[in-house]
Formats: structure tokens, C-alpha cells, sequence
């Protein structure tokens, strides 16, 4: 029997059991038993829940464990140390006159100094909390720090825009997979070649903040002209950033004293250009002495003579390899992929629920090269 008009024209199915909706009327997509049951895990003050850190699933578990993991980490003094008092405020003051010299000397402009200048009361503590990488083990944690509306955020942004555009000129530069799959294409690897995955392990925290700071120097230099800001303050600014690095977890304050954090905004592209320049014509020496390129940047790498992953696609050798010299590609799903998506019958515009649909189609479609048949397909 077909689903009664809503009162907008559209059509719900609720649980197995058809409802009709208006404008104004709420569809929900769970049972009383099950929001109840979300209502007390959500008051439940012994449980930390949070999302896994790949795999779109949650971790559901005992705060202590989570504590205890999160103190292990930051046990590390090589990168942490415990500070006895929160200076936030001072350094928002001490930011505000920095930012106020500079701007006096017609370093920055004034609207970009407005946007970086902050009330110390409107600035909180950053927060440190950890997501669980449960692919590789129970205990084994990804550290990121909760910048909203701390000391450093808008300074941070502020040089994440300066520095992105230096990331294209790189010869390492990978922009996506959409890049990465062009770039095969027009590869023509020999027959009996390895095919090669190489990760840096915990890269934000090993990267020395000296180094980091002035590594980018040599190509701000070449853009000097297209920027109003000075390296030489573009470096001081960086450090401010990598320096003070400040949180609170479990009630004590710590510093991070090596690296970067994630969840800062430059932190990404700070870390893609630490490396090209580091590992600049690192790539033709053997993989047993890429980890002598850096004493803290350490490598771990992916062989085979068949298939290897990167980010989210496979690469491999198929038929196309066999008649043409040329790689194929599928989509990579790691096994936390729980595939959770919007329940149909949840309140959301039936374009939403159209645009999910088309959305992960093109996705798939574009990191396919040998198109199964309809009957065969399994993505």
C-alpha cells in the first residue's frame, strides 16, 4: 500500500510502519526504549564516549581507562611538561602587544591586527582530549587539542593562510585522491616493481619547533612580493604558536614543548611542508635508511608485489597492469567502517538524503578503473 501525502507533499516510513508528516511535526527515527537508553548513557558520568579515530564508529568505555591512557601520553617529557598555574591570560596579553608592535610598523594591517587582538576574558583554556585508534590496539590513542577560542587560534589561522599556498609549489604535492589516481594514470611502472606505502609515525609531535619554525623560509623569501607580512615575522608568529601550545586535561595544565598540535589550523599545512622540505630527494634512497633523514621522524612502510593503500584508495595490479603497464584502482574501506549513515526515516530534507546517495557514488565511481557489472558490483 502506498505512503499517505504529508501535508508538504512528501513520504515517511517510520520503523517499518508508514506516518504521515507535516511542516511542523518531528519524525523520529528511534524508539522511546532507545533514546532512553541514550539519555542515560549520556548522564552516565563513569563512561567516556566518543567517535573512533577511523572507522566512523564510537568507543564507548571507562573513564578511568580513558584518563589513565590520556595520562600516558602525555607521560612523555620529551614533548609534555605540567606547568603549576595557567597562564592563558598572560599570554593573551602578551599575543594582544605583540600583535600591537608589529602593526605599528606596518608589518600586518590594521583589520587583520583587529581580527588577532583578543579580550583575555573572552578566551578560554584549551582543552586536550584523545581519540582512540582502535585499529591498532586498545590503549593506542591520537592526541588533539580543542583550539576554539583559545590564545592562539586566530593567530593560527591567520598563518595557515599564509602558508597554504605554498604547499602546491612542492614536488611531493598530493592534493586528493582525485590527484593521486591522474598521477597513476600516466605511470608506467615496470613489471616486477614493488608498489610501496610509508607513513611517518606521531609526525605533529616529532617535529622540532626550531626546525619547524624556520624551515619555511627559503620559499616565503621567493613570494616576498605577494606578501605583506614579512618572513622574518611570519617565523616569530609561527613560533608563538608551536611554543605556546597550552592545555588542561584531567584538571592539570601541560605544555607542549615539541611539535605541533593537532587541532591547531596550521598544523596540517605546517606538517606537509616540514616534510618536503626534509625529505627532498629523500625518496630514491632505500627504505632502510629513510628513518636516518631526520632523528625524530621515523617511517613505517607497506610492501607488496600485488596491492598497497593509500589514503582512501588501493592500488594494485590488475589486468590493465598485465596488458598495459598501467595501475589499477578500487576504494579502500578500513575494517572500523561501520557504513553508518542517516536512517531514511530520520527528519532531514529528501535532498539531504539524495545527496548522500550521489555523493558516495561518484566517490566510488571515481576510484574505480575496472568498473564491475551491476550483478558483480560489492562497494
Amino acid at each position: 500500500m502506498a505512503a499517505p501525502q504529508g501535508t508538504n507533499g512528501s513520504r515517511a516510513i517510520h520503523l517499518g510502519t508508514t506516518k504521515q508528516v507535516g511542516r511542523d511535526d518531528f519524525l523520529d527515527n528511534l524508539r522511546k526504549s532507545e533514546r532512553i537508553a541514550l539519555k542515560q548513557l549520556q548522564r552516565d558520568d563513569t563512561l567516556v564516549i566518543r567517535d573512533a579515530d577511523k572507522g566512523s564508529c564510537l568507543v564507548v568505555e571507562d573513564r578511568h581507562v580513558y584518563v589513565q591512557d590520556g595520562l600516558n601520553h602525555l607521560g612523555d617529557g620529551k614533548v609534555y611538561e605540567t606547568l603549576e598555574e595557567d597562564p592563558t591570560r598572560n599570554l593573551v596579553k602578551g599575543i594582544n602587544g605583540y600583535i600591537t608592535n608589529i602593526t605599528k610598523k606596518g608589518y600586518i594591517p590594521q583589520d587583520v591586527a583587529d581580527y588577532l587582538i583578543r579580550n583575555p576574558d573572552d578566551v578560554r583554556t584549551q582543552q586536550m582530549y584523545f581519540l582512540k585508534k582502535i585499529h591498532k590496539g586498545p590503549h593506542v590513542v591520537r592526541p588533539i587539542v580543542s583550539g576554539t577560542e583559545g590564545p592562539t587560534e586566530r593567530l593560527s589561522a591567520y598563518l595557515d593562510n599564509l602558508l597554504k599556498p605554498l604547499a602546491p609549489k612542492t614536488s611531493s604535492y598530493v592534493r586528493d585522491s582525485t590527484h593521486v589516481i591522474n598521477t597513476l594514470e600516466e605511470l608506467k611502472p615496470t613489471t616486477d616493481c614493488l608498489l610501496a606505502s610509508i607513513d611517518v609515525k606521531s609526525l605533529y609531535t616529532n617535529i622540532p619547533n626550531e626546525e619547524g619554525a624556520l624551515h619555511h623560509l627559503f620559499e616565503l623569501n621567493e613570494d616576498k612580493d605577494d606578501i605583506v607580512t614579512p618572513p622574518s615575522i611570519i617565523e616569530e608568529m609561527m613560533k608563538i604558536v608551536l611554543k605556546q601550545n597550552i592545555f588542561e586535561f584531567d584538571n592539570k595544565i601541560y605544555q607542549q614543548i615539541r611539535g605541533t598540535a593537532m587541532g591547531t589550523r596550521m598544523a596540517p599545512t605546517f606538517a606537509n611542508l616540514f616534510m618536503a622540505e626534509k625529505m627532498h630527494n629523500q625518496f630514491e634512497i632505500l627504505m632502510d635508511t629513510l628513518n636516518t633523514a631526520h632523528p625524530t621522524i621515523k617511517f613505517t612502510w607497506t610492501l607488496s608485489e600485488k596491492e598497497v593503500t593509500f589514503l582512501d584508495l588501493e592500488v594494485y595490479k590488475g589486468e590493465r597492469f598485465e596488458k598495459e603497464g598501467i595501475l589499477d584502482i578500487r576504494p579502500h574501506f578500513k575494517a572500523t567502517n561501520r557504513f553508518q549513515y542517516l536512517h531514511y526515516a530520520s527528519s532531514h530534507p529528501r535532498a539531504t538524503y539524495r545527496g548522500i546517495v550521489k555523493g558516495e557514488m561518484k566517490r566510488i565511481l571515481r576510484a574505480v578503473t575496472k568498473r564491475p557489472s551491476k550483478r558483480t558490483a560489492s562497494y
